[in-house]
């Protein structure tokens, strides 16, 4: 519910998706396996207590404020005024409005395996007590286009308790530590940020300079974006081509088909790009009730 704060615990294996909190919301303890996909929050804390752990997931999640996992974890396609990651944790295809954080939290887990890929964000602010966490730590293939104080990059040290090391541009950055050789600092060129339309422009730089480890989706470019809207050459944007049957049902929007009984209700979603691929598959009982369903990766 809006302005709603709620808290979980013991939440291991579970699975939300399309949820919108409209409030704080807080997941704590037993983390292992939890994804959140398609959620909405004004801010989400995520909080484990084993370093054995699989990794928590939010996918597709956005939030007013911050989104943040203090375990291992990862955000993918996430958007936020702050975003953080810590642990083995990685952040991939990410806006962050303000500022993107890696943070070691202890005892729990260091920053040493955490990744950041193509994500557009003023600045990157690192933090952690072990400059040789860098060792392992990866940045690359992101956007970090400058805040308004000029630094595009800051790797911070010991929580605060020295000076940190501030970067002024992205060179000082990429020569001092290593990372981000492949980044670029630029305008992103957001459609309207101000009405948080953060889809890219088709003069963004962020087109097609995603890393190319990462597979490009069929239809959109020869590459991966940057960013988590990825650009749609084939309409001249992302906005999505919505179409619908007579009895107003989703049949496609622009990247995967729907179908539906006589009775109006989801039976199959397939990938409009990629050779009819099957998404998932629902199937209902005599009283209307969902009895089966199998998704794969939607």
């Amino acid at each position: 519910m809006p302005g709603q704060q709620s808290q979980g615990a013991g939440c291991r294996g579970i699975i939300v998706e399309g949820i919108d909190s409209g409030g704080n919301s807080t997941v704590s303890s037993a983390t292992d396996g939890v994804v959140l996909r398609d959620c909405g929050f004004a801010n989400l804390n995520v909080y484990g207590n084993d370093p054995n752990d699989t990794a928590v997931v939010l996918s597709e999640c956005v939030a007013s404020g911050a989104l943040r996992i203090f375990t291992h974890g990862t955000l993918d396609r996430c958007r936020a005024d702050e975003l953080l990651v810590s642990g083995s944790g990685q952040m991939v295809n990410c806006i962050a409005e303000t500022v993107a954080s890696v943070v070691e939290s202890p005892p729990l887990c260091t920053i040493d395996d955490c990744v950041v890929r193509n994500t557009i964000a003023p600045y990157l602010e690192l933090t952690t007590s072990d400059p040789n966490d860098l060792d392992e730590f990866v940045s690359d293939y992101n956007d970090l286009y400058g805040d308004p104080n000029g630094n595009e990059a800051v790797w911070k040290e010991d929580y605060g308790d020295e000076d940190p090391n501030e970067y002024a541009t992205l060179a000082a950055w990429q020569s001092d530590t290593g990372q981000d050789a492949h980044s670029i600092s630029a305008d992103p060129a957001f459609n309207d940020p101000n009405n948080d339309d953060y889809t890219l422009a088709s003069t963004s730089p962020c087109i097609d300079r995603g890393s190319p480890s990462c597979p490009a989706r069929v239809g959109f470019g020869g590459r991966m974006d940057m960013g988590m809207y990825e650009y749609d050459s084939r309409s001249g944007g992302t906005a999505a081509s919505l179409a619908y049957d007579n009895a107003g049902n989703l049949t496609s929007d622009g990247d995967k088909l729907y179908y539906y009984d006589v009775l109006g209700r989801l039976t199959l979603a397939e990938s409009g790009l990629n050779s009819n691929v099957k998404l998932a598959a629902y199937r209902y009982d005599a009283l209307g009730r969902l009895a089966m369903q199998v998704v794969h990766d939607l």
